[in-house]
């Protein structure tokens, strides 16, 4: 029950991220250090949660964000708050899918 609602947050909470950049919104943040491009836009929305599953999936792509968006926090893209709080749901996704 509590992976389902954090899931269900993180869900909401991306929803104006996917919109922005779908949208062809300025990239800014953790974004501001693509390239500006439809394949860039398309590949970040995919990023940004597009997986069903709350588990394996999902601690894949919370760890390749993490292996990415860190550095970019480092160099200025973004809150490093929000690169710990990946990082944080990378460990929470992973323990659980190697639980199942």
């Amino acid at each position: 029950p509590a992976l389902r609602a954090w899931c269900a947050f993180l869900a909401l909470y991306e929803l104006p991220n996917l919109r922005r950049v779908l949208s062809g919104a300025p990239l800014k943040g953790f974004q501001g250090g693509l390239q500006d491009t439809p394949s860039a836009r398309r590949l970040w929305a995919l990023a940004a949660r597009a997986w069903p599953s709350p588990l394996g999936p999902g601690a894949a792509i919370h760890i390749a964000e993490a292996w990415f968006f860190i550095p970019e926090a480092r160099k200025g893209h973004g809150s490093v708050n929000v690169a710990a709080a990946i990082t944080c749901n990378a460990i929470l996704f992973l323990f659980h899918a190697l639980r199942q």
